[in-house]
């Protein structure tokens, strides 16, 4: 079993993230070409736990539609790269979350990344990037061809995450909205612990 208590206030600088605020929303497809211009990928997705406790994108909202239909259709259940930077609090590369050996083999790769021409992918945590104590991450996937993430990539993933957490909660709190049943109902406590368990419930 593991165990991952996430902090509530990031610390970073949220520029140039927050110049992409339109109407108390962030402007993902300008973040997206952000991130490709100091990290560069093919594709990249933002992934959220929400109240039901699985996987599921929550940005772009564009997606090619064998992306959105293999990961939400069951793939989720074998993404351990989101687990795997949540738990790591962390930026991860994908092979750092699986048991050795076992990355190119397993389903997530062979199911979701080869399909879709994916040789290598990147991800790392976010804090809230949907619902205030729902955690999830950001992925970065890369072709062959593009080569594989390098050490300073992955700490520049690192601190694009943290970046863009601060983005998040500075959009979220510049909201106005008459907080509604379904919003109070999604709302969790400070100090929330997230618990992460494999198919051995270990």
């Amino acid at each position: 079993m593991s165990k991952q208590t996430l902090s509530r206030t990031p610390t970073a600088e949220a520029e140039p993230f927050l110049k992409s605020v339109k109407a108390e929303s962030l402007g993902y497809p300008q973040i997206f070409d952000q991130i490709r211009g100091q990290v560069p990928f093919a594709e990249a997705m933002i992934v959220t736990s929400l109240p039901r406790g699985t996987l599921q994108i929550a940005q772009p909202l564009r997606l090619p539609e064998q992306i959105v239909r293999g990961y939400g259709k069951d793939l989720h259940a074998y993404d351990r790269v989101t687990w795997g930077a949540i738990e790591k609090g962390t930026a991860v590369r994908g092979a750092d979350c699986f048991p050795a050996g076992q990355f190119e083999s397993g389903r997530f790769f062979t199911e979701f990344m080869t399909p879709n021409h994916f040789r290598y992918v990147a991800a790392a945590p976010l804090h809230s990037p949907v619902f205030e104590g729902y955690p999830g991450a950001i992925h970065l996937y890369r072709s062959a061809a593009q080569g594989p993430f390098k050490n300073d990539e992955i700490a520049e993933l690192n601190d694009i995450a943290k970046k863009l957490d601060v983005a998040i909660l500075q959009t979220r709190a510049s909201r106005r909205a008459r907080p509604s049943v379904e919003t109070e109902k999604l709302k969790r406590n400070p100090g929330v612990r997230t618990f992460i368990f494999d198919n051995k419930v270990q």
